[in-house]
């Protein structure tokens, strides 16, 4: 199993981050998946069934103002998950995808969470522990998109539904 999870977020306004810390992200967020996946393919292929977890963010669902770079390498990294899935069906390597909410992996990703999100963040959070066991026990059974948490599984799917305009002005308005 390969395991792509390195990320960046930026807690700052992406207009205020210095050009070489976004092409970081972007690098960091997006290049890393598809290197490794592309390096590790051979051995994945000699030692089928294999699995490949992509981890991206429910970010990867929205166009967010402020934290736009973060959410379009989220969203290419679902996309590139989705794709891949396809491609490497026949050669029974499955590929999933983790779109978690918020995880508090730092205390600074909570105290974010409860200012731009308050109650409705800190109910979508799950524990880091529980989004790996709920991550490995569905990426072993084929699941395609992961999102831990009964909350942030129905706001993702409503965010999934609406235009990505509407979803952009409801971001901006309400987490600036």
């Amino acid at each position: 199993m390969l395991c792509n999870v390195a990320g960046l977020g930026g807690e700052r306004d992406y207009l205020s981050y210095p050009l070489d810390s976004l092409r970081y992200m972007v690098r960091l967020n997006l290049e890393s998946v598809m290197a490794l996946t592309l390096t590790l393919l051979p051995l994945l292929e000699k030692n089928t069934p294999s699995y490949i977890l992509n981890v991206a963010s429910m970010a990867g669902f929205a166009p967010i103002p402020i934290k736009n770079l973060y959410a379009a390498t989220k969203s290419a990294v679902v996309s590139f998950s989705y794709s891949l899935r396809y491609q490497l069906k026949d050669k029974n390597i499955s590929v999933s995808c983790l779109c978690p909410g918020p995880v508090f992996t730092k205390p600074s990703i909570e105290k974010y969470t409860k200012e731009k999100l308050g109650n409705l963040g800190m109910k979508m959070a799950v524990p880091v522990k529980k989004v790996g066991e709920v991550a490995v026990k569905k990426t072993l059974r084929g699941k395609m998109i992961i999102v831990p948490g009964g909350l942030a599984k129905t706001l993702s799917g409503v965010v999934r539904f609406f235009p990505r305009r509407w979803v952009a002005w409801f971001y901006y308005r309400f987490t600036k």
